[in-house]
């Protein structure tokens, strides 16, 4: 710049001198450091930047421009890019400083930043289809030098330079190229489909001399369902991105999910009123920075901990949630009403997914409207506990089951007239099924004790319906859904003839089936669900040969009225994915012990039923008659009349005691009375030397022990009486002490 200055103040005296100027300002444009990538041959699609934190460019004479007031990183870039003499730029938060020299061809230059501060270098490069592959970022690689990603590898490749190993991770389709780590000794390029953000980047991320960790600033990322953690105390010197005018943190935190690079924490409102400030670091990836954040009392960075992309593919008669996440998951994915049977344990992946079947008794989706099915999911990180990190989603298929009209342009004429003597069109309903807990009668009961008899009852409830049923599928829950047993397979057969017996149809009808069973619960709950696959057919279904081995290793032939043979096709695929016909039956009994039945309270139970249709198209739920039939089986009845015959008794012998109790106190009491009114006619006495002491007080005060002292004196007296002057012996006299 100096010397094109010079030769406009000093043309030298040539008579062809106007052409010398000219000449030198290209040959200084072409060798200048800011134009080094066009004289590479670099292809304008081609010219990116990579950034490098923590990191300044100290070179004076190579200073461009400087921006002040500068507030946003990719603003800094862009400036950058569009200048062809500009090679790289320094950027802390409100200042970007733009360079004619970057580190390439001055690695001297480049020194760790100065404590307290930290700043972000970028620099031009040359990446092949960088702007094609990465469009709309303002850059595509963080460079983390003397540093490398242990244990993550997905492939090794040899690469002559670090813009050869960015371009082998752009271009990765097999996988997702996350992070790459080029060694400059070796030449080696090792790819990996993780970074430090899906990994726990203390226990994978460490110093390596030689080896530049590249981080893929392009990858997809997810965002449609985003959690944040509060990191109180302090906040980042400096960030990528400031926003003015900011109404909530709500709307910060948005703003830093939808940005164009890939954000990890923003702060709001601690650098001033509605400021939002964003970048794409987080503690993780500052672990190599010196004091990277300001201690503030009143502050807190909100840190992204788990995004996820949650899609839906719906299929005929099944859907999959399929699920992808920006760090490694480990926990489970299950349905919201069946987290012990519609569950996925994942370990240490990214992408995972969930089965739901609209027939799949285990999962329990639901039909919200005809043609509209839906089920709620949670992304669960704890095995045993829900915790403030987890997700849930509502997945949801909607089919389009309006009429279309289909015209054909084709004329078919037919020549000569045809007599239409009628038409008659009928249409089938698929017939209602119930599930009912009966005994082994068929007559319905509420409650049970283990051990009782009883029966499992599918009957179509239309008695004039051409249908006849089989039954497959039957699973026994409790009322917690946290155990389950199998009582029928997919086959119709009975898994253990020692808890159910084999279908059996009922007085020969192929409408009304019956398995007989006694009656049994689980530890955790005194309820037991019912569950099962009804599928009607036409005009008959076929028993199924049934070989099975029960609990005690016998070994029991039948034949029973379950699912009818698959077709080959199913078997052939390995997958039967259920008929759009099938039924889903379900009823609810209530069993208790026999310890616990004679101290639990009466109280009303009541049988729940739920019936699930499934037609062509629709799912509807019907609801149960109103009518509910009450009995009492010879058990409970034996046992109601014992209790009330103790009752009875109880209440007898009390009134018994009670009656004699009250006869006896009136019997002392009178005799109390009589004893009170001879007293005053004997309290002297002629054959006593002394008069006995008589105490005034009131007959009624004495107690009865009183009266029967008094009475005993007076006894005595009697005695001393008969021995008295006139009779044989004598009588000298007697004290009251020899008495």
């Amino acid at each position: 710049v100096y010397f094109i200055k010079m030769i406009r103040i000093n043309p030298p005296r040539h008579p062809h001198s106007h052409s010398v100027p000219l000449l030198l300002t290209l040959t200084l444009v072409m060798l200048s450091p800011g134009a080094l990538v066009r004289s590479q041959n670099c292809p304008t699609r081609d010219v990116t930047f990579e950034l490098i934190t923590g990191y300044v460019f100290t070179a004076p004479e190579f200073i461009l421009d400087t921006r002040p007031g500068v507030l946003l990183l990719e603003e800094c870039i862009e400036v950058c890019r569009q200048n062809v003499t500009c090679a790289s730029v320094n950027y802390e938060t409100g200042l970007c400083v733009l360079f004619m020299a970057s580190a390439r061809n001055n690695p001297g230059s480049l020194s760790r930043s100065q404590f307290p501060v930290f700043t972000l270098f970028a620099q031009k490069t040359c990446v092949r289809s960088a702007r094609t592959l990465c469009p709309g970022r303002g850059w595509i690689f963080d460079r983390v030098q003397d540093f490398k990603m242990l244990g993550f590898a997905r492939e090794t490749r040899p690469a002559d330079t670090v813009e050869d190993c960015m371009a082998q991770c752009l271009s990765q389709i097999t996988f997702t190229c996350r992070s790459a780590n080029f060694d400059t000794l070796k030449l080696t390029c090792e790819i990996s489909d993780m970074d430090r953000h899906t990994v726990n980047s203390r226990n994978a991320f460490f110093p390596a001399i030689g080896i530049d960790y590249l981080e893929n600033n392009c990858a997809e990322k997810p965002s449609s369902v985003c959690n944040f953690k509060p990191i109180k105390g302090q906040i980042l010197k400096t960030v990528d991105s400031v926003f003015a005018n900011i109404g909530s943190q709500k709307e910060c935190e948005q703003l830093c999910v939808s940005s164009t690079y890939r954000c990890h924490s923003y702060d709001y409102g601690d650098t001033g009123t509605n400021i939002c400030r964003m970048s794409h670091h987080s503690s993780e990836t500052l672990r190599n920075i010196r004091e990277p954040y300001l201690s503030a009392a009143q502050a807190t960075t909100y840190e992204l901990t788990s995004c996820f992309n949650v899609s839906v593919d719906c299929q005929a008669n099944y859907m999959i949630a399929k699920v992808h996440t920006n760090r490694v998951f480990n926990g489970k994915i299950y349905g919201k009403t069946r987290p012990n049977s519609c569950t996925i344990n994942v370990e240490n992946k990214l992408d995972f997914e969930l089965y739901l079947g609209f027939n799949d008794i285990d999962c329990d989706v639901k039909q919200e409207t005809p043609g509209r099915f839906g089920s709620d999911v949670i992304i669960q990180h704890h095995d045993m506990i829900v915790t403030g990190e987890d997700v849930g989603l509502k997945v949801r298929c909607n089919y389009n089951l309006s009429n279309t009209t289909i015209v054909s342009d084709t004329n078919l004429s037919v020549k000569g007239g045809l007599n239409i003597a009628g038409a008659e069109n009928t249409v089938v309903r698929s017939p209602n099924v119930t599930l009912r807990v009966t005994d082994r009668l068929g007559l319905d009961i509420l409650s049970a004790q283990v051990g009782d008899a009883l029966a499992l009852r599918f009957e179509i409830v239309e008695k004039e319906s051409p249908y006849e049923i089989f039954v497959r599928d039957l699973v026994a829950m409790d009322g917690l859904d946290s155990s389950e047993i199998v009582l029928i397979d997919s086959r119709g057969c009975p898994t253990d003839f020692s808890i159910l017996g084999a279908i059996k149809e009922v007085e020969g009808s192929g409408k009304v089936l019956q398995s007989d069973f006694d009656a049994f619960k689980f530890p955790t709950s005194d309820l037991v669900q019912f569950r099962a696959l009804v599928t009607p057919c036409i005009p008959r279904c076929d028993p199924v040969q049934c070989d099975v081995t029960d609990y005690y290793g016998k070994r029991q032939t039948t034949s029973s009225f379950g699912r009818r043979r698959r077709r080959r096709r199913r078997q052939i695929e390995g997958q039967d994915t259920g008929s759009k016909s099938d039924l889903m039956v379900a009823g609810v009994i209530r069993i208790s012990d026999k310890f616990e039945l004679a101290s639990r309270k009466e109280q009303p139970d009541t049988l729940e039923r739920e019936i699930i249709r499934e037609d062509t198209h629709n799912v509807w739920t019907p609801q149960d008659s109103p009518e509910h039939v009450s009995c009492l089986n010879t058990v409970s009845f034996s046992i109601g009349a014992t209790i009330f015959v103790f009752v009875q008794c109880v209440i007898l012998g009390a009134w018994t005691y009670l009656y004699y109790r009250r006869e006896r106190k009136k019997s002392e009491d009178s005799l109390a009375s009589s004893l009170c009114s001879r007293s005053s006619s004997e309290d002297l006495d002629p054959y006593f030397v002394v008069p006995i002491p008589t105490h005034h007080r009131p007959c009624s005060d004495l107690s009865l022990e009183e009266h029967r002292s008094s009475r005993s004196q007076r006894s005595k007296l009697q005695h001393l009486e008969h021995f008295g002057p006139g009779r044989s012996g004598s009588f000298r006299g007697v004290y009251p002490r020899d008495l």
